[in-house]
Formats: C-alpha cells, sequence, structure tokens
C-alpha cells in the first residue's frame, strides 16, 4: 500500500475560504509573517490588546508542520 500524504485536519474540517493576495499598502501596528500556530496565536493576542494586524502567508493558513500536527 503506497504512503500517501493527506493532512488529516483538511479532511475533517470545511474548506477554507481563499483569501485574496494583498494588493497595494495596508497600515497596521503589526505585521505577522506566517500563518500557522504561532503566527495566528501572535495575531490573536496582539487583536485581544486592541493592535491592528495584518497576517501574510505565502501558502495557505495552517499550511505545513502546523497542519500536520496537533499543535
Amino acid at each position: 500500500m503506497p504512503l500517501r500524504e493527506e493532512c488529516l485536519w483538511e479532511k475533517l474540517t470545511p474548506q477554507r475560504p481563499e483569501a485574496e493576495a494583498l494588493n497595494g499598502e495596508v497600515t497596521v501596528d503589526v505585521c505577522v509573517i506566517g500563518a500557522g500556530i504561532t503566527g495566528l496565536s501572535a495575531a490573536i493576542h496582539l487583536l485581544e490588546h486592541s493592535k491592528t494586524v495584518a497576517v501574510l502567508e505565502a501558502q495557505r493558513v495552517g499550511q505545513g508542520g502546523s497542519g500536520r500536527n496537533v499543535g
């Protein structure tokens, strides 16, 4: 049986909406690079402290290591 490279979380959860690519300028207090577990956690904490935040991700949110383990 061949090994299948699939993410369990992507199979079990609804499809995430696709975000538009950043076009132009955005003014925020903090820019978080990377939408893995650490980047999203940082963004949530900043939002809870009344900061404006932009999260930039080259692929998909949770793509990579954060999407393949339980964080």
